[in-house]
């Protein structure tokens, strides 16, 4: 008998990076989207997935990081991992470790290195994934378009 597929739940709203999750996790895992605005933890309870994936922009990271520490209570708690939809933050080891997470992924990231990252999250192996945040992109594209500085900081 085949063993079923690993279920995953991905929290965040429906948006482009939701449902490429969706689109890719799908063939290999059964994939739930949660609403970011109902209370992770009951929805955890009710559903029990072995992996719940935050999906996060960059100002929000350290908040949503917060939110695996209420999942890390339960008796069998999931794995959490959170997905920068902007890239990594700056020092991902130190966030994973202050957040207890088992994961972090920074987007834009290949469909082949998302369905890796997975497993290896999967596998308990911690992994560090994809792109690191860049700083500054509205006002450097503001500067190359206009030629001009966009603020006092830009050089």
């Amino acid at each position: 008998m085949k063993k079923a597929a690993p279920k995953l739940a991905v929290i965040g709203p429906q948006s482009a990076h939701s449902l490429r999750l969706l689109s890719a996790l799908s063939p290999h895992y059964r994939v739930e989207l949660w609403n970011p605005n109902e209370r992770a933890v009951v929805a955890f309870r009710r559903e029990r997935p072995e992996l719940v994936l935050v999906l996060a922009k960059g100002h929000e990271m350290g908040r949503k990081g917060t939110l695996s520490h209420g999942l890390k209570t339960e008796q069998r708690p999931p794995l959490v991992a959170i997905i920068g939809t902007s890239g990594l933050p700056e020092n991902p080891q130190t966030f994973m470790k202050t957040s207890l997470l088992d994961g972090m992924l920074g987007f834009p990231a290949e469909d082949a290195l998302l369905i890796e990252w997975v497993q290896r999250t999967l596998a308990g192996e911690f992994p560090i994934a994809g792109t690191p945040h860049q700083k500054g992109r509205i006002r450097g594209a503001i500067r190359r378009l206009s030629g001009f500085r966009a603020s006092s900081k830009d050089g």
